[in-house]
This record gives structure tokens, C-alpha cells and sequence, in this order.
């Protein structure tokens, strides 16, 4: 939608969320909760005005036992920020709701989670993946459609430990969910085969259908350039397939040594490889643990990057 168009959308909603004061309160609560439906996802171009005008809609006839309207109203509150409507008011509200299993509610709170937007002590925030995910369980539980996605995404990286990585699990919940975004990764999971026999036309049937920024931008990407698994030697393969989990032997010694090899990259699952990247590398020893590195990275077959670290740079502590 054009930005125009949409701010004119945004303009109607909004003289008919004032125009509705005169009339009877249940058709204004109605229409007024469904101004804050219509505002929600683009709060982020609103001005603080406006925000205040929507809360105001809501707070005059909202009813205790109506969960979906102090809902916004915490986050009208959240959003405004200010003296009279500080975060930590409508914290408390999202907060509050979260404990009576409402699932936007969960869903928020997994996302303040996410971002590091919990209240701590005084100018303080704190980030917790672990919570997070706790939290978007819950609200998927509920059936909450982008709490879906958001469990899946962090299936899919791996979030918030490495043993929760399961691309199979992933793709159960974008599946179950309606989210333009969690078709998107869906689609990538088609193109690359993470989790599903490679299907490249069906990814790229995925993304055309989607119309999200994400996927468009992708799409154009993947045209441009699209992806092909590097080829590995049989070397590579047999040192990838007998890797240890660290390493812990000390393979410099000497003045001097030269290495060349490539640097592969990983998929989030740690089995497919992505990328090959060949580099060079020469160390020059000087005394105890210090060292010259001397690194020469390709990026393409006329782009390098070359770096030189001198005068003992420390490599081994």
C-alpha cells in the first residue's frame, strides 16, 4: 500500500475514533477498539498525540473483564512513554494479563523479552532468549498465530541453545501459522533444504507469493545471484565428517609457517556448508606468544582482502 493511500486510511480511522464519543458507549468502545487494531502495527509513524487520542478512546469504556482492550491500552501506555502514561504502567498491564494466559499478552511479553525491555533496577534492562522463548511457547500453546512463527524461528537458529536447533520442528510451526513471515522462512527452508529435500522452485514460488519486503529482497538476490552448495575435496569432507568439538592441539610452532586452506561456513544446524572462502595465512613467530598474522581473504575472483597485524600482536592468549 502506498504510504499516501494508507495515511489517508490511517486519517479516517482516526476522525472516526473521535467522531464516535457521541455516540451510544458499545458501538463507541467497538469502533474504537477497532481504530487500535487498525493503528497497532503502525505505531512506530504515529505521533505521540496520537497515541494519547486512541488511549483515550479506549480508557473511557473499558469494561474489567475485557481482556482485548486493556491489552492495547498497556501498550498505548508502553508506546507513549511520558509522565502520565510511563512504560512500567503499561507494563504492568501487559504483565498482568500475561498471568491470566491471555496470548497477546504472552506473545508481548516474550517480545519485551526478546528486545531487553523488561524492567530491572533503575536504568537497567536485561535480555533473556531463554525467557523469551519460554514466553512465545506459551503463547503458541494458546494458538497465537505470530507466536507460532516466532517458535519456529527459534527452532530454526537454534535459540536460545544450540540442542533447541530442529529444522523439522521449524517448519511444523510456520506451517501452522499465517504469518507472511514465517512463509518466508518457510520458502528458505525450500530453497537451501534445511529440513526438506531441496526444492529451489518451490522456494522461489514461495517468495514471489509473498509480498513482504523480506521476501521480495531475497528474491531479487537469489535471481541475481543465485545459490549453488560449494564443492568440497575429499579432504575437506573427512576432516568436516571427524571434527572435534574445540580445538586444543597447538598447531604453530616455529619462526615461520604459511597455511592455506578455505574458511567454510555452516548452516545453523552445523552439517550443511555454505560458503567456501579460501584464505591464506602466514604467522611469524617473535617471542613467547607473540606473533605477526599476515592474512590474505578472497572474496571473488578479483576482490581480496589483505590484512597485516605487526609489532607482536598477541594471538594466543
Amino acid at each position: 500500500m502506498k504510504i499516501p493511500n494508507f495515511l489517508g486510511v490511517l486519517t479516517i480511522a482516526f476522525f472516526l475514533t473521535q467522531h464516535s464519543y457521541a455516540q451510544q458507549p458499545p458501538r463507541r468502545c467497538q469502533q474504537s477498539l477497532k481504530s487500535a487494531k487498525i493503528y497497532y502495527p503502525h505505531l512506530d509513524i504515529l505521533t505521540k498525540t496520537h497515541k494519547k487520542e486512541i488511549l483515550k478512546s479506549i480508557e473511557s469504556c473499558v469494561q474489567p473483564n475485557d481482556l482485548e482492550a486493556r491489552y492495547y491500552i498497556g501498550i498505548m501506555q508502553m508506546q507513549i512513554n511520558d509522565r502520565e502514561h510511563p512504560f512500567t504502567n503499561g507494563y504492568r498491564i501487559i504483565d498482568n494479563l500475561s498471568k491470566l494466559g491471555y496470548a497477546p499478552a504472552l506473545r508481548m511479553m516474550g517480545i519485551l523479552s526478546k528486545n531487553g525491555e523488561i524492567p530491572g533496577p533503575p536504568t537497567i534492562t536485561y535480555t533473556n532468549i531463554r525467557n523469551a522463548y519460554g514466553w512465545f511457547q506459551s503463547a503458541s500453546d494458546k494458538n497465537d498465530n505470530i507466536a507460532k512463527y516466532a517458535v519456529g524461528y527459534f527452532k530454526m537458529k537454534g535459540f536460545p541453545t544450540a540442542r533447541n536447533q530442529n529444522y523439522q520442528q521449524a517448519i511444523d510451526y510456520y506451517k501452522q501459522s499465517t504469518s507472511p513471515m514465517a512463509k518466508h522462512w518457510l520458502a528458505i527452508c525450500h530453497y537451501y533444504g534445511f529440513g526438506v529435500r531441496r526444492n529451489i522452485f518451490m522456494g522461489v514460488k514461495m517468495l514471489m507469493e509473498n509480498d513482504i519486503p523480506n521476501s521480495k529482497n531475497l528474491l531479487d538476490n537469489l535471481i541475481k545471484k543465485p545459490f549453488t552448495y560449494p564443492i568440497l575435496t575429499a579432504d575437506e569432507n573427512t576432516i568436516i565428517n571427524n571434527r572435534p568439538p574445540s580445538l586444543t592441539s597447538n598447531f604453530y610452532s616455529g619462526k615461520k609457517r604459511t597455511f592455506q586452506g578455505n574458511i567454510l561456513e555452516f548452516d545453523w544446524s552445523g552439517q550443511k556448508v555454505m560458503r567456501k572462502i579460501p584464505i591464506s595465512l602466514n604467522l611469524e613467530h617473535i617471542s613467547g606468544t607473540k606473533a605477526n598474522l599476515e592474512y590474505v581473504l578472497y572474496r571473488g575472483p578479483l576482490t581480496q582482502r589483505k590484512v597485516r597485524m605487526q609489532n607482536g600482536a598477541n594471538l594466543f592468549t
